[in-house]
């Protein structure tokens, strides 16, 4: 029988995989449509749950750079900060 602790880690474990998985995919796909998606679409979803991969965070960051961000930067670093922080 595993414990609580056993399950979590195994939990941390499989989504640490899943998000290299993810960055993977990111890099296959090019870093325009890449962009185009952390940016338009995943920047506001704060439920998706690799945002708070610290792989992830680091491929976002890559696209501060873009017009969209840059009105709201410090918010968007605010929030990426937080996400990895808080990451259950």
């Amino acid at each position: 029988m595993e414990t609580i602790d056993m399950l979590r880690d195994i939990v941390s474990e499989v989504n640490e995989v899943c998000s290299i998985v993810v960055a993977l995919t990111f890099e296959t796909i090019g870093p325009s449509f890449t962009g185009d998606l952390l940016v338009d679409s995943l920047d506001e979803q704060d439920e998706w749950a690799f945002h708070a991969n610290r792989y992830i965070a680091l491929i976002d960051s890559h696209f501060d750079y873009k017009h969209e961000r840059q009105g709201r930067l410090e918010e968007i670093h605010q929030r990426r900060e937080n996400r990895i922080k808080y990451r259950v």
